[in-house]
């Protein structure tokens, strides 16, 4: 019986230190900040296609983000959804690489005024 009890204490320790590794992890290296207009959007999808100037290569360019629930999107001093941006928009982009979604935003900015 002690054994038992000690197996299931140590499953459930086990389970509880394992549930934080599979959280996101990023580094900030691998984050990065893209600024343009937004050329099209697929809200059930999540996904938003960016117009950015590439001034390495000196002509425009564009990047499909998959925006996840978690993503903080600002409009001015407040924060709105996905269903808030409309295609047009200038918005700055931070994301990163995430291997099962392509390029992942963790925030969005929408440069436009405050929508009344």
């Amino acid at each position: 019986m002690i054994k038992k009890t000690f197996i299931i204490y140590a499953m459930i320790w086990l389970l509880a230190m394992n549930s934080g590794y599979c959280q996101d992890k990023i580094d900030n290296k691998l984050v990065k900040t893209v600024s343009g207009t937004v050329e099209r959007l697929d809200w059930v999808a999540s996904l938003m296609n960016i117009r950015y100037f590439d001034s390495t290569r000196n002509n425009y360019d564009e990047i499909i983000v998959y925006v996840a629930d978690t993503t903080k999107i600002y409009l001015g001093t407040g924060t709105v959804s996905l269903s808030d941006i409309e295609e047009g928009d200038e918005v700055t982009v931070e994301y990163y690489s995430d291997y099962f979604n392509g390029f992942k935003a963790l925030s969005i900015v929408d440069e436009n005024q405050a929508k009344e």
